[in-house]
């Protein structure tokens, strides 16, 4: 039974490098918005803060996921509620580099 746990604990990790991977060798159509109404001011950097939700985010899973193997299974309760605050502020950044189109 305790291998059941191993594999819990190291789900975790595994899922924050695929979230890693997905972010890095997606096409940039499916990671970046619809912007069919916007135009894109700086497109490396646009690029760049379209993907960085995806590092932080998989970033974050790891450092759980080894969190659960040093402390236990208390963890991840905590760690659920802080994941959106990882997106918000890289949210605003990647609005500075998009201007909207007048129709």
């Amino acid at each position: 039974m305790e291998w059941i746990g191993f594999l819990a604990k190291s789900a975790l990790v595994f899922y924050g490098i695929l979230i890693i991977l997905v972010g890095k060798y997606f096409s940039l159509k499916i990671i970046t918005l619809n912007i069919e109404k916007y135009k894109v001011v700086d497109e490396r950097n646009y690029v760049k803060y379209s993907r960085m939700p995806f590092y932080g985010i998989g970033f974050y899973c790891i450092v759980l996921g080894i969190l659960q193997f040093i402390t236990g299974s208390g963890v991840i309760s905590i760690g659920i509620l802080l994941s959106p605050l990882i997106i918000m502020p890289i949210s605003r950044n990647r609005r500075k580099y998009i201007e909207r189109i007048n129709d």
